[in-house]
């Protein structure tokens, strides 16, 4: 079994590594991480409109591209060595496939194609039916900021 990239797969990292070659230099990142959502939203839109990162390891039927987790992984890869800042770790990476190993359909149907898209973001944390979590005092809710759901 060989894990080098084939041709698309290869094609697809010279792609997203050119786009973030551009718009994820250090400067950026800094400017990125001073903002309220603490990523590029512009960039992050780019890479979910023009690329369709975010719905890659997603299925067709729940919005996604179908893609194989072994893409999700090139692309992951490709925004760790940039640095840039990101929801797609915690909302595509973990969350989104967290949400599909439930096997729970409704909750896929309702939760995926936002993240397949890139409009919503998405966070996995493991909590009491109350909300409250195991670890005395912690507690979770959502928030929304101008980029849309908080990706953390």
């Amino acid at each position: 079994m060989s894990f080098d990239p084939d041709e698309d797969q290869r094609e697809l990292v010279a792609l997203v590594r050119g786009v973030l070659d551009q718009r994820a230099d250090s400067a950026a990142t800094r400017r990125a991480l001073d903002t309220d959502e603490r990523f590029d939203v512009d960039l992050w839109r780019l890479l979910c409109e023009e690329i369709g990162i975010a719905g890659m390891a997603i299925p067709e039927e729940f919005g996604g591209a179908g893609f194989t987790l072994r893409e999700a992984q090139l692309v992951l890869e490709e925004i760790g060595a940039s640095l840039a800042p990101s929801p797609y770790l915690g909302s595509v990476a973990i969350a989104a496939q967290a949400i599909l190993a439930s096997g729970d359909a409704e909750a896929s149907a309702r939760l995926l194609p936002g993240i397949a898209e890139g409009s919503s973001s998405a966070a996995l944390a493991w909590a009491a039916p109350t909300g409250a979590s195991p670890l005395s005092g912690w507690a979770c809710a959502p928030r929304t900021t101008t980029a849309g759901p908080s990706p953390g």
